[in-house]
């Protein structure tokens, strides 16, 4: 495979509801430069830009909604050749906190 994302174990992250939560990804590719979009799953607009450091791919972004409301972020990077690599992110909503498991 010439490019992919690149990560390890899922990363937890901890926010309340109501609260911002940074979303965090990487990425790897050989066909340089890269563009990123970010899509938060809540049907708010989603975020892109140009990729400046591979390993820190990040987003700032308050979830709000019931609890037990389930969100899935989605990261998407593309090459300077136009392919296209995804990941997700899921969220669930709750009264105090929103756990947030970011694979990479």
């Amino acid at each position: 495979m010439i490019w992919a994302f690149s990560g390890g174990i899922e990363v937890p992250h901890d926010t309340w509801s109501g609260h911002e939560v940074t979303l965090k990804g990487v990425a790897w590719s050989l066909h340089e430069p890269l563009t990123y979009q970010w899509d938060f799953g809540d049907g708010s607009s989603p975020i892109s830009g140009s990729v400046t450091n591979k390993r820190v791919i990040e987003a700032k972004h308050v979830y709000t909604g019931p609890v037990g409301a389930p969100f899935i972020a989605t990261l998407m990077v593309t090459d300077s050749q136009g392919r296209t690599a995804a990941d997700i992110a899921k969220q669930k909503g709750n009264d105090e906190a929103v756990d947030l498991l970011v694979r990479p």
